[in-house]
Parts: C-alpha cells; structure tokens; sequence
C-alpha cells in the first residue's frame, strides 16, 4: 500500500520531462513506449533460445522496472533502458539466452523512443556484450551506465508504429 506522500511523489514525477543528459533529448513520461512480455519472448525466441520461460514472474518484474524507475525516480530514457537490461540479465527470467535477450531488448526499447546504440568500431561492438557480462558478474550498474550514456545517440528520424 502506498502512502500518501508516494502517491503524491509518482503523480509529481507522471509527467516530468525525461532527459538523457544533453540538451534537446526529452520526452514526456506518457510518451515513452515500452516493450510487451510478448515482444521480449519474441526477442528471446528470435535469437535461438526457444522463447522459453524460467520464471514469468521475474520477466514481469524486469519489464516493470524500467517504468517504474520513469514513474517513481524520475528516470530518464537511459537510465530506463539500462535498468531494463540489467533486470533482464540478472533475474533470468529465460532458461537460456538471458544477456544477449537484455542487450536486444534494451536497444529496442530505446529504438521505439527514438535513441540508439552507437558503435565506433567491431570492438565497440564488442565492448556492448562484454558491459553487460561485467554488469551481472560485478553488479556494477554505475560502470555499465557510464559506458552506456557514453554511447547512446537520438535517432533523427524518429521511430513510426506502423499499426497506430
């Protein structure tokens, strides 16, 4: 049960303006999309794993993490996507395939809202999946987050959802 003063927090943080850290990267709470449980087992079953769940509970909990980090925290869009991935990775809420699932669906969450991973090179590239490696053995999200800020770019020409 929430008290009072955190209903009244969450409804403070509702619709604040989401910032990623430079100017002119905003966006309203309500106007971030997030990713489905349908889509993140789509994502798993894509990549070869078979879509198969663990736990479903734990798959709920990482896909509410990143709104809730928005709603209650003031979260801003990387921030979010980078919760989503780390929740992702270490809840395992997937028999197989939990990291490379985090590191799709983090870039896809930040995709449908217009941003981006960027890479400099292959070995960038490759720095993305050793991050996250380092994320769940470490358990250090402030060093992912500063490799991630550091990469992410707003994608001009704006992500359109064709069914709406």
């Amino acid at each position: 049960m929430l008290t009072t003063q955190q209903t009244n927090k969450a409804k403070e943080c509702g619709n604040i303006l989401l910032r990623c850290g430079r100017e002119g990267w905003q966006k309203t709470l309500d106007d971030v999309q997030y990713l489905t449980r349908v889509t993140v087992i789509e994502i798993n079953r894509l990549l070869g794993y078979g879509g198969a769940l663990r736990d479903d509970n734990l798959l709920e909990s990482a896909l509410a993490a990143p709104k809730n980090a928005g709603y209650y925290e003031g979260a801003d869009l990387v921030t979010q996507a980078a919760t989503l991935i780390e929740r992702l990775a270490l809840n395992h809420p997937f028999i197989d395939g939990n990291k490379r699932t985090a590191l799709i669906a983090g870039s896809t969450f930040l995709f449908i809202n217009s941003f981006y991973v960027v890479y400099k090179d292959e070995m960038d590239e490759a720095a993305y999946g050793i991050e996250i490696e380092l994320l769940v053995a470490k358990k250090d999200f402030r060093r992912f987050m500063q490799w991630f800020e550091a990469h992410i770019q707003p994608y001009e020409g704006g992500y359109v959802d064709e069914e709406g």
